[in-house]
């Protein structure tokens, strides 16, 4: 089965070009939902986070999301320490995804991922795929995506990766700036990656 990796920081439109690819008859999975979803169902990670980030226990023992990403996105040592303690349970349950795509003899998965690289996961990938934009324009689109300030999402932009670091480790880069039209230059890549992968 043909993996291919999308990268990209918060409000890139990483997920949007996913999306896009998966619609050729793969299937995609969103790393970040799939992590939002083990915050809620995870119960060995969630204890680890509360244990490690005790500020963020919610009166029924979950973990605040909001009050973990304002700690985190502010302190690249604590986002680092998060990481490492979702890394083995996202690894997991991200394997156990692929399989069952196998299982049903899907022609390719879309991984879509911000720490592609960090965690390790390009490893499990044919091809990477970074989408870039402006880090303003990132900036709108999560205040518009997620309902925060400015300024929790500058943080959250900051804490990430620049577009250079993307343009270095990926094979191939789309950028999504607002100004282009990303769906056409989506198909355009789409085309290309398989023509020369498959």
């Amino acid at each position: 089965m043909f993996i291919i990796g999308i990268t990209g920081g918060s409000g890139s439109g990483k997920t949007t070009v996913a999306q896009f690819f998966a619609k050729h008859g793969g299937a995609a999975i969103d790393a970040d939902a799939v992590y939002h979803e083990m915050l809620e169902s995870c119960i060995p990670m969630q204890k680890e986070i509360i244990e490690r980030f005790p500020t963020t226990r919610t009166p029924d023992g979950k973990v605040d999301r909001s009050i973990l990403a304002h700690i985190v996105f502010r302190d690249d040592n604590e986002l680092g320490i998060l990481n490492a303690i979702t890394q083995p349970y996202m690894i997991e349950e991200l394997e156990r995804r692929f399989e069952e795509c196998y299982r049903t003899n899907l022609p390719f998965v879309v991984l879509d991922v911000i720490r592609l690289f960090e965690s390790g996961l390009s490893q499990l990938c044919d091809v990477t795929v970074g989408v870039i934009a402006p880090e303003s324009v990132r900036v709108s689109r999560i205040v518009e995506r997620d309902g925060i300030n400015e300024l929790r999402a500058w943080e959250r932009v900051r804490a990430q990766q620049t577009n250079e670091y993307y343009e270095k480790k990926c094979d191939h880069i789309l950028v999504n700036d607002g100004e282009n039209h990303v769906e056409e230059a989506a198909e355009a890549l789409y085309r290309e990656i398989m023509e020369e992968n498959v």
